[in-house]
C-alpha cells in the first residue's frame, strides 16, 4: 500500500494527519471516515485500509482513544468488505479465529 501514485492514500493523509498534529482530532476523524467511505465505495479497499490504519494510529498516539478506536473498527470492517488478505505486512492488523467459540478476535498493534 504505497503512498505514491494516482491511486494512493497520500491525498487523504496529507489532509488528515496535519489536523491530528494541530490538535484537531474531531476534524481529522471525520475526514478519515469520509475519505475511507469514498475509497471503499469506489472499490479502492487497500487505499481505504491505509488511510484508516494511519489515521487511527496517529489519533491513538495523540491521546484520542475514542476516535482512534472508531477508525480501527472501521478498518476491520474494510478488511472484511474488501476481502483483503490480512498478513504481517497489512498494517499490523491480525485476525485470529477461535475455533472453540466460532468467533473472531481482532488485535490492532499500534
Amino acid at each position: 500500500m504505497s503512498r505514491t501514485g494516482p491511486n494512493s492514500s497520500s491525498r487523504a493523509l496529507d489532509a488528515i494527519l496535519p489536523l491530528v498534529a494541530a490538535g484537531q482530532p474531531y476534524e481529522a476523524h471525520q475526514k478519515a471516515r469520509t475519505f475511507a467511505a469514498r475509497y471503499t465505495k469506489s472499490g479502492a479497499h487497500a487505499i481505504a485500509i491505509d488511510v484508516l490504519f494511519q489515521s487511527a494510529r496517529e489519533l491513538l498516539k495523540a491521546g484520542n482513544p475514542g476516535s482512534g478506536t472508531d477508525l480501527a473498527l472501521l478498518l476491520l470492517e474494510s478488511y472484511e468488505r474488501g476481502n483483503e488478505p490480512v498478513s504481517d505486512v497489512s498494517r499490523g492488523v491480525y485476525i485470529f479465529t477461535n475455533k472453540m467459540q466460532e468467533s473472531r478476535v481482532y488485535y490492532l498493534f499500534v
